[in-house]
């Protein structure tokens, strides 16, 4: 009898034992670090909008970039700031900022950062490591100019006693980071601009204030009212729905405009910004050419262009020897040859 009666006792004390042990939080590891992944792709888009962890925890957030393009064409980073903070307005105080600052402000709104990685390109990796601050909801985004207007998400710190998983599943966008934010001096640049004034100066008819180039010069539209553009850059037909459309597209764009992030902007751009009138009209019409782009007809340059090769050559070749007729034939040293000759004879 004695035998099981130990062999009892010892699986009740090991069960009890199982039972009053925490079950560990998904995701965390045997060090007691919460390893959350996220990944940024050459779309502008995070792979959640969503994270959560308990308050206090210690958290490490891998960013991974899973496009090809290099960082300062499609640069992305991961930054958590204060609960409340209105996204949008942070982001443009962002765009001013330099790629060797990660884009990330550089005056006192650089207090409502809790926690950031650096800025990568494709296929590279970073992560940033900080302590879950209390009970709320936290807005994320990437700072690179203009993709905070589509790249931006909430962090939920839940309570250390609640089940992080779940609350994930039930977090909300704030409206810190909704499309439509609360009015504010920022703001107001996403009212609408003047598409025809837009449309002047994307194709130089009006010049700019700051006598930097013409947009078409390296960026084309499919819009019957302007000519080819080059291709140097992007199209930028469905550039505006690209960045999310409504408010947060048209705040993406002056965001780009003003940030000027691209090495080929900064070259065109840096001594000569547009003004804040110039990127909210070229915004109405980048929307504008977006809302409207099925509607034009696709122009073939192709046979005009060959067609006026032909008629350029015919000309060329009618013209040039009438120009030519009274020129001299022959070799000069063969006239010389032949009197040579004659006189000897």
């Amino acid at each position: 009898m004695k035998n099981p009666l130990i062999a009892f006792l010892t699986f009740a004390v090991c069960s009890a034992l199982v039972i009053s042990t925490p079950l560990p939080i998904l995701g965390q590891t045997s060090d007691e670090m919460i390893v959350l992944e996220l990944t940024g792709n050459d779309a502008m888009q995070f792979s959640t909008k969503e994270l959560s962890a308990p308050a206090g925890a210690t958290v490490k957030v891998v960013l991974k970039h899973i496009g090809v393009l290099p960082v300062q064409a499609m640069g992305h980073n991961f930054v958590l700031i204060k609960t409340g903070t209105v996204v949008f307005d942070f982001g443009m105080a962002c765009a001013t900022s330099t790629l060797e600052q990660n884009y990330l402000p550089t005056d006192e709104k650089k207090d409502l950062v809790l926690a950031a990685t650096g800025m990568i390109g494709g296929g590279e990796q970073t992560e940033v490591i900080f302590t879950v601050p209390p009970p709320g909801k936290y807005p994320y985004l990437c700072t690179f100019p203009g993709h905070f207007a589509v790249m931006n998400g909430i962090f939920t710190s839940v309570d250390p006693a609640g089940d992080a998983v779940a609350e994930t599943k039930k977090a909300e966008t704030s409206d810190s980071t909704r499309v439509e934010p609360a009015p504010s001096a920022i703001v107001e640049s996403a009212l609408p601009g003047d598409s025809s004034i837009g449309e002047k100066l994307f194709v130089g008819l009006i010049r700019l204030e700051n006598k930097g180039p013409t947009c078409n010069s390296c960026h084309h539209v499919s819009n019957d009212n302007v000519m080819a553009g080059g291709s140097l850059a992007k199209d930028l037909t469905l550039e505006y729905s690209t960045l999310g459309g409504g408010a947060a597209g048209a705040i993406a764009i002056e965001a780009f405009l003003a940030g000027t992030p691209f090495p080929a902007m900064k070259e065109a751009y840096g001594d000569k910004p547009l003004t804040k009138e110039e990127m909210v009209n070229l915004a109405a019409f980048l929307r504008q050419v977006d809302q409207t782009h099925e509607e034009q007809q696709v122009k073939d340059y192709g046979q005009t262009l060959l067609l006026s090769g032909i008629i350029g050559a015919a000309v060329l070749m009618g013209v040039f020897p009438m120009l030519w007729r009274k020129r001299k034939k022959g070799s000069v040293n063969s006239e010389i040859f032949e009197r040579q000759i004659s006189s000897d004879n």
